[in-house]
This record gives C-alpha cells, sequence and structure tokens, in this order.
C-alpha cells in the first residue's frame, strides 16, 4: 500500500510539473504590462514568455531633468571699449539704452553666460529574461536599448541684459557704422557675439546601447501581479563632447580638457538599476 501511495505521489507530481511546463512553454501565451522606476528614469514595459525558461520584454524609459546654472565669461577688452566708445561718440545710443533702463557702460554689463544642461535619456528597450530554473525567479537579461544620442544636452546663451544691449547697438549700426554682432568676444577664439547669443553642446554617445544585467522577479508573474527588479548597465561608448560651432567647440575642449573631459572619457558603461510592478493581462 506504502509503495503504491509513493507511485501514486511520484506519478501526480510528475503530471503536474509537465502540465506547468506546458503551460509556460508555448511562445506568447502570455502577456504583462507594467510600470519601473530607477536610474534610467520612469517607464513603461509589456512582456510575454517564450518559453518556460525565457521571456521576451520591451519598453521606454526616460529621465527627465534639467539643470539651470550661469558661467562668467572673459569679454574681449577691445569689444568692451568700443561699446564705451560708441555710446560715448553717439549720445542717441546711450539715450536709447537709458530710456529702456539698460546700462550704458561697458562695466555695467553682465558677462554671464547662462545655460540649462538637461539629460537625454529617453530610450526604448528589447531584452530577453533567462531563467535557469524554470520555477525560480532569479534571471539573467541580455538585449538592446536605443533612443538618444546624447547623454546630456546644454543650451543657452547672453544674460537677457546683455542680449537686449547688443539689440540696441546692432539697431544703430547704420548710425554708428560698427557692426557689434560680428565683434570677436573672447580673446583668442574667433567666436563672435552671434555665436554666443544661442550656444550648443551635448555630451555625445552611441544611439544603440547593448545591455547586459542580472535580477529576481519574472517578468510575466505566475500569479496577477509581481516585483521585478533587475541590476546592470549598458554601454553607450565613450562620450563626446560635441557643439554646432567649431570654435565654440574649440573653445570647450581647451577650457575643460584635463578635467571634465578625460573624466568622460573614462565613463563607457551606463548603470542600470530598476524596480517594476508588473501584472499578467494573460
Amino acid at each position: 500500500m506504502k509503495r503504491k501511495f509513493i507511485l501514486f505521489l511520484a506519478c501526480a507530481l510528475f503530471l503536474n510539473a509537465n502540465l506547468f511546463s506546458q503551460e509556460r512553454v508555448k511562445a506568447f501565451s502570455h502577456l504583462s504590462v507594467g510600470v519601473e522606476a530607477g536610474t534610467t528614469g520612469f517607464g513603461l514595459n509589456v512582456a510575454t514568455t517564450l518559453s518556460k525558461n525565457f521571456a521576451l520584454r520591451g519598453g521606454i524609459v526616460m529621465l527627465p531633468l534639467s539643470y539651470s546654472t550661469g558661467f562668467d565669461m572673459d569679454f574681449d577688452q577691445s569689444t568692451l571699449d568700443l561699446i564705451d566708445q560708441t555710446i560715448a561718440d553717439y549720445p542717441v545710443v546711450g539715450t536709447v539704452l537709458q530710456s529702456k533702463g539698460l546700462p550704458t557702460t561697458s562695466a555695467e554689463i553682465e558677462t554671464e553666460l547662462n545655460a540649462t544642461a538637461k539629460l537625454g535619456l529617453i530610450n526604448g528597450k528589447l531584452l530577453v529574461d533567462y531563467y535557469p530554473w524554470a520555477k525560480a525567479s532569479f534571471h539573467l537579461t541580455t538585449g538592446l536599448y536605443f533612443g538618444s544620442n546624447h547623454l546630456i544636452k546644454v543650451e543657452g546663451g547672453f544674460a537677457d541684459q546683455t542680449s537686449e544691449i547688443i539689440d540696441v547697438l546692432e539697431e544703430y549700426k547704420d548710425v554708428t557704422g560698427v557692426y557689434f554682432d560680428r565683434m570677436k568676444i573672447i580673446e583668442g577664439y574667433n567666436i563672435d557675439i552671434r555665436d554666443m547669443k544661442k550656444v550648443d553642446a551635448s555630451i555625445g554617445i552611441n544611439a544603440l546601447k547593448p545591455y547586459i544585467g542580472l535580477g529576481f522577479g519574472r517578468a510575466v508573474p505566475l500569479n496577477r501581479v509581481g516585483v521585478q527588479f533587475d541590476l546592470g548597465g549598458f554601454f553607450h561608448g565613450t562620450p563626446a563632447l560635441t557643439s554646432q560651432n567649431a570654435e565654440v567647440q574649440r573653445l570647450m575642449n581647451a577650457e575643460l580638457s584635463g578635467d571634465i573631459i578625460d573624466i568622460m572619457e573614462k565613463i563607457k558603461f551606463y548603470p542600470v538599476l530598476s524596480l517594476k510592478i508588473v501584472c499578467r493581462i494573460f
């Protein structure tokens, strides 16, 4: 009797395991959706089973962070002297500046460059989870992140006051004969005032980023709701500081060389730490 019971129990366990395997083997037989938060930002995910040991998931993540600051610029002294001389020689220019509440001497001009840095992490992803043990939640993951080709994007320009002064001086260029927008503004660089009205720069990375990682939790949970934790990273290549203006590019390379640029060139791997809540639809 005991032997028969053991045999029956073994058969029942085998049948249950076989049914479980069959349930999980069929590709695309289950689907889940989820939300996530982590070092790549906030995102939405969708996942499906490929077999009892594999799952396919995709999604989109974004990290909408920005930071604004100001940089004091060393203006070319000859340009500042020319502004003073023009205002002194043509009183109408000084009168217009005063009527607008603007400075009438170069010493009062704000030499600050306002800039806003935005983190450019907006990526889609397509990943495959491998579960070495079909009934366990531990998994290895590989796949691809794709999207943003810049890590940080910087946009900026003169302080509002400085831009307004330049606009007034430009308005009277036919009277004064001085074209201030073409004046060189930083000594040693072929950068004129027009270049500094709107400055752009970015830290470029690869648009396609291979990912590798591991974690716990199922992309398609066995129950209706589950939690998934992932730890890994994607390779985005060597970051490069670039600008659409060649002279601004040269200025950044000279001013930042040996500091930010050297550090950036060593960071080729972006760490990914994420926590997801997933819900199985069917």
